[in-house]
């Protein structure tokens, strides 16, 4: 039996009030993807949260030209593309489905007038981001120690390498 709107909002947010899940209910539409599309792209504008309500999803982080990184791997009651909205930005990462995945999406508008009518439903959504971004955080810091441990290594070894020649 497919879950209701109500029920998948609740999920993401779980500390939100009956009548803040039904209004967010109420604006979110509901669109299927097959897999591999991209739902956000890093450094687009943002106008769409999504919240995943069967599926997959991959959320990944360009380091650089060459190289980027798997941030999280989100699936139902998981919400991806908060940042770009609350933030008024360009998307922090590129989302992409790994399987079948429906989602639920609400638009910045939507989102923002919600936020505004409902002080307790906006501090819920404050209260569920605020982690997210500490652990984003804390992934790319984990992953910058571990590229410069690889090339403090790498320089040793090639200091080693021009001292014996």
């Amino acid at each position: 039996m497919p879950q209701s709107k109500i029920d998948v909002l609740r999920q993401a947010f779980p500390d939100m009030e009956q009548d803040d899940l039904k209004a967010l209910a109420n604006v979110a539409n509901q669109r299927n993807y097959s897999s591999d599309e991209v739902l956000c792209c890093e450094g687009d504008i943002g106008d769409t949260l999504y919240v995943i309500v069967s599926g997959q999803a991959e959320v990944t982080k360009q380091l650089d030209d060459e190289e980027s990184t798997v941030l999280n791997r989100p699936g139902p009651g998981d919400f991806v593309g908060e940042i770009a909205l609350v933030q008024e930005t360009t998307r922090t990462a590129t989302v992409r489905t790994v399987a079948p995945t429906t989602v639920l999406e609400i638009n910045r508008e939507d989102f923002v007038e919600m936020l505004h009518q409902s002080a307790p439903m906006a501090v819920r959504v404050m209260l569920t981001i605020s982690p997210r971004l500490r652990e984003i955080d804390q992934s790319l810091i984990a992953y910058l120690r571990q590229k410069n441990t690889k090339l403090t290594q790498d320089y040793q070894e090639l200091q080693q390498k021009i001292r014996s020649s």
